[in-house]
Order: C-alpha cells, then structure tokens, then sequence
C-alpha cells in the first residue's frame, strides 16, 4: 500500500509510481504537461507542527504539561522522574509505552516546537541566541543540532523558510 499526505504529494508519489511501473520517459511528459517534477528533489521534509501526544496516564499527563509549561527548567529523565515521584526507570517506561519515545526525546521535540513557533513570528524580539534560550535549550549550538536532528534543517533555515515577513509599514 503506498499513501499520500496531500494534494501536491499524491502527484508527486503518482509520478514515482509511474516512472518505476510505466517509464521515465512517459513520467516526464505526463509532469512537464502538469508543472510538475518527475521525481521532486530530496531533502524536503513535510514540516508538521509539532503537537504532545495525548496520555491517559494521570502522571504522566501532569509530567507532559509541566514540561510544556517548563521549557526551560532542568528536564532531565532524572529531574522528571523526581516531580512526578516515581524511579528513573519507571518515568523511561512510562514515556516509552504512552509517548512513544524516551523522556530526553520529549523534551528535544519539545523545545523544537516551541524555538519553531518563535521562529516564524515576526514580532519575536531577539535573534537566535534569545529563541535559543526562551525554547529551553543550554545553547545556540544545542538548539542548531537538535533541529538537525528533528527537521534536518537549521534553525536560521527553517526562519527564512517559514519565518512570516513583519507587515508593510
């Protein structure tokens, strides 16, 4: 089964289909009629906002929002565990089996999605250094990798890509 998330994508994975069943030359004047790529470049990734899972479980629940509320406090597994008055051990099981990922996870798409949402306002104030910072991360580097790794994107990219333009004056 091969699946689409949308409009410009079901055209996109229909010319791949068509190019591997059919052939490329056929591939290409079907997407040159529609505008289109025959096989659209690599390297761009859907960029989905990022939203908490929802959890059942009372304490994790509690621990998911105070993360949310709390970007920028110590989150470590250990520090987590310690608020919610269970073992180390245990807050890593109940990530696992609820949210789907460990606790240090978490928290990194966590602080994503927040330094994302400052990024593409206009009326945030500062550079990157104070989204850095205001999102929870230690440092600019910090922040630079995990959008590596999350949206294998930079952070100064994704501003220039997704970043809305201040209104005319």
């Amino acid at each position: 089964m091969t699946t689409a998330g949308g409009g410009t994508s079901g055209i996109d994975l229909a010319m791949s289909l068509m190019s591997e069943d059919i052939d490329q030359e056929r591939a290409v004047r079907v997407s040159t009629e529609l505008v289109s790529y025959p096989r659209r470049p690599g390297g761009q990734l859907q960029f989905v906002p990022w939203a908490p899972p929802t959890v059942e479980h009372p304490v994790l629940r509690g621990t998911l929002q105070w993360i949310s509320d709390n970007l920028r406090a110590d989150l470590s597994g250990r520090s987590l565990a310690e608020r919610a008055g269970v073992s180390p051990r245990h807050i890593n099981r109940l990530f696992a089996s609820h949210a789907g990922m460990s606790p240090r996870r978490y928290v990194e798409s966590a602080r994503v999605g927040a330094a994302r949402r400052m990024l593409e306002r206009p009326e945030q104030p500062g550079g990157l250094e104070e989204i850095a910072k205001g999102a929870g991360f230690s440092t600019l580097e910090s922040m630079r990798v995990s959008f590596r790794r999350v949206l294998q994107v930079a952070p100064g990219e994704y501003q220039e890509r997704f970043g809305a333009s201040p209104p005319p004056e």
